[in-house]
């Protein structure tokens, strides 16, 4: 039985092969009738049979701008379909390749210094991409400018003798003589000097990618520098009567006891620490360093805070019989503390010529970090010593005033103890509007008390004239804030006369847009307004003076 079985399957097995054997036989006779036995008549009909189908040849900017916008179409509707993940990954796939472009790019760029200063293989490499992409000859640049021109430009550059030779790029061996030559050339003089302007632009700006990569600086990098260079210059350079401050806010000091309980952990007091250190020049001429350390239960770091802590300085300062003609300030650039318009206010109202300076890096470690450092480390070393217990900061004050005061020559040392409630926070002339574009600056000076734009108090539920959307707007004030207010508009129905509208027009307006009011409404609507022609002289007379933007 298993013996026939084998032979049957035996036998389908030669019956197929011989079978495919006679298939491929039989392929490569009919692929052979039409080169050897086929006439010329039916070689003729087969191609009328079975045409041949060449491919789309574009032949117009228009056929070949229609062709990309309809690839493009089709590439937006795939990935329309693609599911979230997929997408990720083809973006993820794009950056790789524009990375991978870019950093094939600064590679050509790449500085390695020598002893004599940048090796030839950087100015070679540098230089390689300007050789491959300059033209050899000027009629190859005349070429580039008309190859892309329209055909009514052609023309008139026919007129003027100008004729396009074939078009090809070729690499430049040195620009200076490649110009020098094309300027010899009389159908070339033009294309020349473009030339000329072209090569001196592209190796400028090779120059400055070359010093930028060889160094590695940057804008931070460069002010930082400079900010240090001048602050080591002013103080070892000070003129008399000249005082140098820099201050910045400590970590809030959290009180703790050498033997306390787990749970007082959770429920630390805080101390805040602002160090001012102040270089003047002493009666015979030395160089004086005092360290004016404040310290307050107030936690709140604001700019309000800081220039209570600078006016207490020179109210000291005063008190010991120091000549001030002029104030300088260096700190960070935090803009809630030291660089913002509250700051500003107070630098235009000073009584001294101040100048504040901020460093480049915008949060560096000063002279101030140094005395808190010395400080907390001394309380730290009495607490763990059991030598002091320190529960509030009159404790912290008193023990300071004791143990780390110094009153020598050349080097001062002096503790300020502010209370709870001594910073006065609700100044209103320091209200003022924010000064735009101060994060890019760092040197600010006095220039006189400032002006004010408006004067009015603007009052909730009161109806006051409006400048918005470039015309005068009257309205009642819903809501007020420190800055700015809402205003809920009337509309006008004849010249004279207003009325709400059917849906709530309301918008945010600046109060220095707030030219004129309270105003008084006579009627039930439409109302009338009592003080109307008084509200347009206003507009008017502000509007001559450019006071309203």
């Amino acid at each position: 039985m298993e013996q026939s079985r084998k032979r049957q399957r035996e036998y389908r097995l030669r019956k197929k092969l011989a079978k495919n054997e006679a298939g491929n036989n039989r392929q490569v006779n009919t692929d052979a009738i039409p080169r050897e036995n086929v006439t010329p008549k039916e070689k003729l009909l087969i191609s009328f049979k079975f045409p041949h189908k060449s491919g789309n040849r574009l032949q117009t900017r228009g056929t070949v701008a229609n062709q990309k916008e309809y690839w493009r179409e089709k590439k937006r509707e795939q990935r329309a379909r693609m599911s979230s993940q997929k997408k990720r990954r083809v973006r993820e796939k794009d950056r790789e390749r524009k990375a991978m472009k870019r950093k094939q790019e600064r590679e050509m760029l790449t500085a390695v210094q020598s002893e004599k200063g940048i090796s030839q293989k950087t100015k070679w490499n540098v230089t390689s991409k300007i050789r491959q992409k300059m033209p050899k000859c000027p009629k190859v640049v005349v070429n580039g400018l008309i190859a892309n021109s329209t055909p009514r430009k052609r023309e008139a550059m026919e007129e003027q003798g100008i004729i396009p030779p074939a078009k090809k790029l070729c690499q430049i061996p040195h620009l200076g003589k490649v110009v020098k030559q094309m300027s010899q050339n009389k159908e070339g003089m033009a294309a020349a000097k473009l030339l000329a302007i072209t090569a001196l632009k592209i190796k400028q700006r090779a120059s400055a990618r070359l010093m930028s990569s060889s160094l590695g600086l940057n804008r931070k990098t460069i002010v930082r520098a400079c900010k240090y260079y001048q602050y080591n210059k002013l103080k070892n350079n000070l003129p008399h009567g000249w005082i140098l401050m820099v201050m910045d806010f400590a970590q809030n000091r959290k009180v703790y006891f050498q033997d306390e309980i787990k749970s007082a952990r959770f429920a630390q007091r805080q101390i805040t620490m602002h160090p001012i250190v102040v270089y003047r020049k002493g009666d015979n001429g030395n160089l004086v360093r005092e360290s004016l350390v404040f310290l307050s239960d107030d936690i709140c770091h604001d700019s309000h805070a800081v220039e209570f802590y600078l006016q207490s300085a020179i109210k000291y300062l005063e008190n010991e019989n120091v000549m001030i003609t002029r104030v300088v300030i260096f700190s960070d650039g935090c803009a809630s503390q030291y660089k913002g318009k509250v700051n500003f206010a107070d630098l235009s109202l000073s009584i001294y010529a101040t100048e504040r300076n901020y460093y480049g890096s915008e949060h560096g470690k000063g002279e101030g970090n140094g005395e808190t450092g010395v400080i907390n480390r001394a309380i730290d070393r009495a607490i763990l010593g059991r030598q002091v217990i320190v529960r509030n900061v009159q404790e912290l004050y008193q023990w300071c005033s004791e143990h780390l005061s110094t009153e020598t020559e050349f080097s001062k040392r002096k503790f300020f103890h502010v209370k709870l409630g001594d910073v006065s926070r609700n100044r209103q002339d320091r209200r003022v509007e924010t000064l735009k574009g101060s994060r890019k600056l760092h040197k600010i000076k006095g220039n006189g008390v400032y002006s004010l734009t408006s004067n009015l108090s603007v009052e909730i539920g009161k109806y006051y004239a409006v400048f918005y959307d470039s015309r005068p707007y009257f309205g009642r004030i819903p809501n007020c804030r420190s800055f700015r207010s809402e205003s809920k508009f009337l509309h006008s129905v004849s010249s004279t006369s207003f009325d709400w509208p059917r849906r709530d027009d309301i918008a945010v307006v600046k109060k220095s847009l707030i030219f004129f009011g309270p105003i008084e409404l006579s009627g039930h609507g439409p109302f009338y307004i009592k003080s109307f022609s008084c509200a347009l002289d206003k507009y008017a007379s502000l509007r001559k003076l450019n006071k309203l933007k």
